[in-house]
């Protein structure tokens, strides 16, 4: 029997010790009224939170329904993981009823609702609103998540109580902020500045609870300084952001790399959807971007605000890794779309980098930049195109629906993930066919070929010249539609309809006088023109078919002319004779035939 030595005991005791001091135990603290201080408010549970190690809860018991804080002065810094959670208050029905607001909070600083050192730490279910500095701060730590608040509005979510900024990242990496209300404050929404790996999705930045009321924030909806590898948005559902209304930008990036802006509707703001003043390798797709002051996609060529508008292509696009905005890579060139029931055929092409795989999506808008250079309302479709030594590559791409739009955009995307600006619009024209004949229109550009109605997608100033070909028991009767349209000539400086009539030969009366009185045969409208001395009768034959009879007697002082007008075929009588003792005898157009002809 061996002895062990009394060591050997006081070591396992030590390590059973400190094995022991490593497990803590969460400690949840209530808030219980809203006084600004004291046991059961929400000062002393951050206190409390603080001096306690592990993840605390601070959980909300205050009466029942909304109930409203108003610190004296600033809350504690939150310096240890905890889960603050307005969710536990009773009455909680899915929105918000904790409202923290910073009207009393006295001082010649500036004060946040909420400032975060703590990772793993999380933000529940709170409305933070008039608070001078940022509703929350995470200023430290990483792992946080803010999720289901109301940050610069009241509890209804529909008034703006701005704080100065609503939600501000400085430092901490890997967090999630997700769908809070994020509006009506006096500057940007939401910032993060030296934060990365973080996820932003299902936030409503700049509109009001429904998601489409305006509600905007004073400057950028969404801000990232200096910021890489972050998440805005996604496909599932729910996860894209509405970021609309605010006061510049929905989206502005600065020295932000490798992002992707993925899924979101990001629209009506003061300046650009997305602006990008330096950083590379951000992804921009899939998103509905329009109705916004300034350009769709803003690549800046100089990396210095303001926003500098389109940066046009250029050949063999070699912006290389000094570019300070995405590379300033080239955009699609869209020559033309057909439209033919419910498919789109969009032709074009991009010019980029040799030997490269490019995503091209297609977009379809209600209305077109000002720039002539658009925006992307509904994504209708994408390709992978891949550019040839040449770095050209072209397209012609088969969509199977067009969305209700009046013009088609698109962007470039190369692999590492650098989205272009929007290309130029192409606009729609219209083509309609009526009447009870049939026919095709042609025309050019856009090689133009409609047996029904159809559309076509154009650059803005074409020139379309078109022709109506009726076929060979029918007649053309014209255009309407767009005055515009009426010689055969449009041009594309807005969206328009150009109607083709096709009539049908059958069935219609035989003659008409200067297209007014019609007759039942050439010989009654013949003899009614005779009527009219040293007057020009013009006799349109609008019948499919037609019988010359003998015996009219075309004399100077008639001055008839005989206008085979439509496509229609006019026949003769067998064996009948068609005299004419004086001039002039004119056909035009149409066709018309003549068994005999007698010269007097």
């Amino acid at each position: 029997m061996h002895l062990k030595k009394p060591g050997f005991y006081l070591i396992c005791f030590l390590m059973v010790g400190f094995f022991a001091s490593r497990h803590v135990s969460a400690a949840t603290y209530t808030v219980t009224h809203t006084g600004d201080s004291g046991v059961g408010s929400l000062r002393q549970a951050i206190i409390q939170a603080n001096g306690s190690a592990g993840t605390d809860t601070i959980a909300f018991a205050v009466g029942n329904g909304h109930q409203t804080i108003q610190p004296a002065s600033a809350l504690p810094t939150i310096t240890d993981p905890v889960t603050i959670d307005g969710t536990t208050q009773p009455g909680f029905a899915g929105t918000p009823i904790i409202e923290l607001d910073g009207t009393n909070v006295v001082g010649t600083g500036v004060y946040d609702g909420l400032n975060i050192t703590a990772g793993n730490t999380t933000v529940r279910g709170l409305v933070i609103n008039r608070f001078s500095g940022g509703g929350i701060s995470l200023t430290g730590g990483n792992y946080i998540t803010v999720v289901g608040n109301y940050v610069g509005v009241d509890v209804t979510g529909t008034v703006a109580q701005p704080n100065d900024f609503g939600i501000n990242l400085q430092g901490p990496n890997y967090n999630t902020i997700m769908q809070n209300i994020i509006s009506g404050n006096s500057n940007y929404g939401l910032r993060l500045s030296g934060s990365s790996d973080s996820i932003i999705k299902g936030n409503y930045i700049g509109v009001t609870v429904n998601g489409s009321s305006a509600l905007g924030n004073g400057n950028q909806g969404l801000r990232m300084d200096n910021s890489w590898r972050n998440i805005v948005g996604g496909t599932g559902g729910g996860e894209g952001n509405i970021i609309s209304n605010n006061g510049d930008a929905g989206i502005r990036l600065g020295f932000a790399s490798d992002s992707q802006i993925q899924g979101n509707i990001i629209a009506a703001n003061n300046g650009g959807g997305v602006h990008v003043y330096s950083g590379i390798n951000n992804a921009i797709l899939s998103n509905s971007i329009y109705s916004n002051g300034k350009l769709g996609i803003d690549l800046d060529v100089d990396g210095w605000l303001p926003a500098d508008g389109v940066t046009p292509n250029d050949q063999g696009d070699p912006d290389g890794p000094d570019a300070v905005s995405n590379h300033l890579q080239n955009f699609p060139v869209l020559a033309a779309a057909t439209l033919f029931g419910l498919t789109t055929t969009v032709v074009g092409s991009l010019n980029s980098t040799a030997g490269s795989n490019y995503t091209v999506e297609f977009f379809s808008n209600a209305a077109c930049d000002p720039a002539g250079y658009g925006e992307g309302e509904i994504l209708i479709g994408s390709t992978v195109v891949a550019t040839n030594a040449n770095g050209d590559a072209t397209m012609n791409v088969p969509l199977p629906v067009l969305a209700a739009g009046s013009y088609i955009t698109s962007t470039a995307t190369d692999a590492a993930g650098n989205t272009s600006e929007f290309s130029a619009c192409i606009q729609r024209l219209n083509i309609d066919l009526a009447g009870d004949g049939l026919g095709t229109v042609t025309g050019n550009p856009g090689n133009i070929n409609c047996g029904a109605d159809c559309s076509v997608f154009l650059p803005p100033s074409t020139v379309v010249a078109f022709t109506g070909v009726p076929d060979s028991s029918s007649y053309f009767g014209g255009w309407t539609g767009d005055p515009d349209c009426a010689d055969g000539k449009v041009t594309i400086d807005s969206v328009k309809t150009c109607t083709a009539t096709f009539m049908s030969c059958a069935g219609i009366d035989p003659a008409r006088i200067n297209g007014t009185t019609t007759y039942g045969s050439l010989d009654a409208a013949y003899q009614a023109a005779s009527l009219s001395p040293n007057i020009t009768s013009t006799i349109d034959l609008i019948g499919s078919t037609m019988s010359l009879l003998s015996g009219y007697d075309f004399i100077d002082d008639k001055r008839v002319i005989l206008q085979g007008g439509l496509n229609c075929t006019y026949e003769p009588v067998a064996g009948a004779f068609t005299q004419f003792t004086g001039g002039p005898f004119i056909i035009s157009n149409g066709t018309v035939t003549f068994d005999r002809i007698l010269l007097m």
